[in-house]
């Protein structure tokens, strides 16, 4: 971090994001499928050093969430998601839709959730999966294209 303080006032923010891309996002994604479902407390904190970081970057900036939305920057549970929907979009094997019955929310694909005791089903795959793939509109299924994905993806994360 003492690094970026020097950083901060020499370059453009176009140069300062792809500092940011290039080494704090890399190492966030490195092991986001492994610690990105560890507990709230290390989640908190991996949150607090993202925004560290941001707030050193980007200083001009009135607060946090403008710091975020205005670089293009996902916060480390949308970065966990995005990085897991990209790796298993095209793989996932219960892309099929829960069959209905006729009620009245007929027209949304939803994906059928396994049942769990404690906060560990929820870091199952077979749970997880499912649950990433609940949040987003049934027209996001029609993407064929990687490039495509993941523009649309990151749309839909913020």
């Amino acid at each position: 971090m003492p690094k970026l303080y020097q950083l901060r006032n020499i370059l453009s923010d176009k140069n300062k994001k792809l500092i940011y891309v290039a080494w704090v996002e890399s190492l966030l994604l490195y092991g986001i499928e492994v610690y990105g479902f560890a507990s709230k407390y290390i989640i908190e904190r991996l949150q607090r050093t993202q925004n560290r970081i941001v707030k050193i970057l980007f200083h001009r900036c009135d607060t946090t969430n403008d710091c975020y939305s205005k670089n293009n920057i996902l916060r480390i549970i949308q970065l966990r998601d995005y990085r897991i929907v990209l790796k298993n979009f095209f793989t996932f094997k219960d892309k099929k839709p829960l069959v209905r019955d006729g009620t009245l929310r007929d027209s949304s694909i939803k994906y059928k959730l396994p049942l769990y005791r404690n906060d560990y089903g929820t870091r199952n795959k077979a749970y997880y999966l499912p649950n990433i793939f609940n949040k987003f509109p049934s027209t996001f299924y029609a993407i064929k294209k990687h490039g495509e994905l993941k523009i649309k993806l990151k749309q839909a994360l913020k």
